[in-house]
C-alpha cells in the first residue's frame, strides 16, 4: 500500500523493545541516523490499526509535532508522506487555527473494518497550532525531536491524549497515549530530569546505542549501531569530520550532553556503556561495599565487586550540610531499607577523616564506629593520581562476560554526571592559553566521585595502579602462599 509499510522491519533491537512496550509514554532516545523517526511513524501505524472498532470503524485522533513550522514542512512531512502516500486517505492543507492534516480512510483487508483517523501535524512556532491541539480531544501524539519542545506544551498535549474516541471498544489492542523520538538532551535538560531521574512508571525510556564510540582519541564506527544496513557504506565516518567533540558525542555517539566546566577528570566515560540501562539490583550473596568521603558535604557509594571482574555502583548518597552523626545515621537507614539481609562487606573513606577536628575530640572515624560500623578503615592513600586510576582502569577494563568493567545504576544521577565531565579540573584564566589546575574543582559532583575512588582503593586497585597485579588474584595468591604456611611440617626437613 505503501513503501515498506508492510514489510517493515525494526533497525535494531532497542526499537524493537520500543514497538513491544506496553507503557502509556515512550521515548526513543539515539544518534543521528538510528532510524528513530521511521521507528516512531511505523509504530504510529501499528497502533492506529490497533484501534477498538465500534460498529465496524476504529477511530483515532493523533497529533504529531516539531519544534518549528521549517522542520515539520521539509523534514517531518515529507518522511511521513514518502512512508504513507494518498492511497491511504486525503491532505488537508492548514490554515487560521487549523493545522495540515492527514485524514485516512481505508478498509483493513483482514477483517473488512474501516479505519478512520485524523493526523494533525503541528509546528510549535505557530500559537494558532499549538493552541489547536493543546485544546484538542486526542486519542495521542508523536513528537518527532523532542529534546527542542518546550515541557509546558509536552505536558499540555499529555493531558489531551485518551480524549478521542469517547468510548473504547473491547479490544485488547486499544492505546492512547504518547510515543517520541529524540536525539540525547543535556543534562540539565527537562527530558533528562523526567526520563534519567524523575523515571515515572508508566514511561519507557528506550536508549540506544552511539553511531560511533570513542577509542582512545578517535571516534570510530561503532559496529554495534542500529541502522546501519540502510545506511550508505562510510555514513558515520564522513559525517563527524570537522565537527566539535561536544557535538559528535551527542548527535553521533548518542551521548547525553553533560556539561562540563573545565577539563574532564575520566575522558574514559561514557554514559552509554558504563551506564546500565535498566536500575541495577545487588547480587545476593556478595557484600555491600561503601566508599565514603566526608566534610559538610559527605557522600557516599554503595556497590559491589563481582566475582567475573566488575565493578558496580548500585546506590548513591548525596548530601549538603549534614554533620558526621546524621551522616552515618542516614547510612544506616538505606542498608536496613534498599540492601535488608546484604553484609557490609569493605566501608572505606576519606584518610583526611582520621585528623581530630577543631571543634572536637571525635574523628569522622570515631564516630563511624560509635553507630555500629566497626568495619570503616581509611583508604590506603589519598594521592588524587593512584585515586583516579583506581577508577579509570575498570572504565578501560572488561569484565570476564566481555561487558565494562564498571557499570553505574543510572539511579546514581549525580555520579554519572560526574564522570561524564562535572568533575573535572577548573579552568585558570591565563590569557592566550587554556591552562587547568592541577587539582579537581570541589563541586557537589567531586564528593561523590571521590567516595567512589574510595571505595575502589579499598578493593585494592590503587595497588594494581602500582604493581599491575590484579587485585582478586593477588588475593587468591594470598591464600594459597597461607594455606601452603598452614601445611608446613617441620619434621618433614
Amino acid at each position: 500500500m505503501a513503501l515498506l509499510i508492510e514489510n517493515y522491519q525494526p533497525a535494531g533491537p532497542t526499537i524493537r523493545d520500543f514497538h513491544l512496550s506496553t507503557k502509556r509514554h515512550r521515548v526513543l532516545i539515539g544518534p543521528i541516523g538510528s532510524g528513530k523517526t521511521t521507528g516512531c511513524m511505523q509504530e504510529l501505524y501499528k497502533l492506529i490499526k490497533r484501534m477498538p472498532a465500534v460498529q465496524g470503524v476504529r477511530r483515532s485522533r493523533w497529533a504529531i509535532t516539531r519544534a518549528t513550522t521549517p522542520e515539520l514542512q521539509f523534514t517531518t512531512i515529507p518522511q511521513w508522506r514518502s512512508m504513507f502516500d494518498d492511497r491511504f486517505g486525503p491532505w488537508q492543507e492548514g490554515s487560521k487555527g487549523k493545522p495540515t492534516a492527514h485524514n485516512w480512510r481505508f478498509k483493513r483487508p483482514d477483517d473488512g473494518s474501516i479505519v478512520d483517523a485524523e493526523i494533525w501535524f503541528a509546528g510549535l512556532d505557530d500559537a494558532a497550532g499549538v493552541a489547536k491541539i493543546t485544546g484538542a480531544l486526542l486519542t495521542g501524539a508523536l513528537f518527532c525531536e523532542l529534546r527542542h519542545q518546550e515541557k509546558e506544551i509536552y505536558r499540555a498535549v499529555r493531558k489531551r491524549c485518551g480524549r478521542y474516541p469517547a468510548t473504547f471498544g473491547e479490544d485488547d489492542g486499544s492505546f492512547w497515549g504518547t510515543i517520541a523520538d529524540t536525539n540525547p538532551p543535556d543534562q540539565d535538560h527537562w527530558l533528562f530530569k523526567l526520563c534519567e531521574e524523575a523515571r515515572p512508571a508508566n514511561l519507557g525510556v528506550f536508549k540506544q546505542l552511539g553511531g560511533v564510540i570513542k577509542v582512545g582519541d578517535q571516534w570510530v564506527l561503532n559496529p554495534l549501531a542500529e541502522n546501519l544496513a540502510n545506511l550508505r557504506k562510510g555514513y558515520y565516518e564522513e559525517e563527524i569530520q570537522g565537527l566539535g567533540e561536544d557535538e559528535i558525542r551527542v548527535d553521533y555517539g548518542g551521548e547525553y550532553g553533560f556539561v562540563a566546566a573545565g577539563r574532564p577528570i575520566y575522558p574514559e566515560y561514557q554514559d552509554s556503556v558504563h551506564c546500565a540501562r535498566e536500575p541495577l539490583r545487588p547480587v545476593p550473596g556478595l557484600p555491600i561495599d561503601i566508599g565514603m568521603d566526608f566534610g559538610r558535604t559527605p557522600a557516599a557509594v554503595f556497590g559491589q565487586r563481582l566475582p567475573i571482574g566488575r565493578s558496580t555502583a548500585l546506590r548513591e548518597l548525596v548530601t549538603t550540610n549534614m554533620g558526621a552523626p546524621d551522616f552515618f545515621r542516614e547510612i544506616r537507614r538505606i542498608l536496613n531499607a534498599e540492601f535488608k539481609g546484604f553484609k557490609i562487606g569493605r566501608m572505606v573513606g576519606d584518610p583526611a577523616g582520621e585528623q581530630l577536628p577543631q571543634t572536637g575530640d571525635e574523628t569522622v572515624y570515631d564516630i563511624a564506629r560509635a553507630h555500629g560500623f566497626d568495619m570503616i578503615e581509611p583508604a590506603e592513600t589519598n594521592d588524587p593520581t593512584i585515586r583516579r586510576e583506581a577508577v579509570a582502569g575498570g572504565m578501560k577494563r572488561l569484565a570476564m562476560d566481555g561487558k565494562p568493567g564498571l557499570l553505574i545504576s543510572p539511579t546514581c544521577t549525580t555520579l554519572r554526571k560526574g564522570y561524564a565531565g562535572g568533575y573535572g579540573f577548573r579552568r585558570m584564566k591565563i590569557a592566550g592559553a587554556e591552562r587547568y589546575r592541577d587539582v579537581p574543582d570541589k563541586t557537589i559532583y567531586s564528593h561523590v566521585c571521590e567516595a567512589d575512588q574510595y571505595r575502589h582503593l579499598g578493593y585494592g586497585e590503587g595497588e594494581r595502579v602500582l604493581t599491575g597485579e590484579d587485585p582478586v588474584e593477588r588475593e587468591r595468591r594470598w591464600e594459597r602462599e597461607a594455606a601452603a604456611e598452614d601445611d608446613f611440617d617441620p619434621l618433614r626437613w
